[in-house]
């Protein structure tokens, strides 16, 4: 095939449209060459639990943010306490409310699986018989 182009650019044919032909079958090769891998939305890699929230994100985020301030705060003794002490009351927020919510849900999912069966999905997670 490249045998057919090079003799087409000698001849001074319309080189715009042999470098369209050229890119169209390159992308093709390259199609069935490389295979292509799309990671869904809902992939197992990265699952999202039932209980988290906007709220901790925005708190992670916040908690992260402040960790950096004061770990590249090197110079100032006074500003590092000052900042060291803001990360750590924002990352025992951040803490206590992701185990607030965690204890919430929990709540929440036994309230909703003892109404309809007492002896179903919390008996089988507690007795280690749950498959997931």
């Amino acid at each position: 095939m490249d045998y057919l182009f090079s003799s087409e650019l000698t001849e001074g044919a319309n080189i715009d449209k042999i470098v369209t032909e050229f890119n169209e079958a390159l992308k093709m090769e390259c199609n069935n060459t490389f295979p292509t891998y799309r990671a869904s939305r809902n992939s197992t890699s990265h699952r999202s639990v039932s209980w988290w929230s906007a709220d901790l994100t925005i708190l992670r985020k916040r908690t992260n943010a402040l960790r950096r301030l004061y770990q590249r705060t090197r110079n100032n003794d006074e500003l590092r306490e000052q900042r060291k002490t803001q990360y750590f009351e924002c990352k025992a927020t951040y803490v206590a409310t992701i185990r607030r919510e965690k204890i919430r849900s929990w709540k929440e999912f036994c309230d909703v699986s003892t109404a309809t069966n007492p002896w179903g999905a919390i008996y089988k997670k507690a007795a280690g018989k749950e498959t997931q």
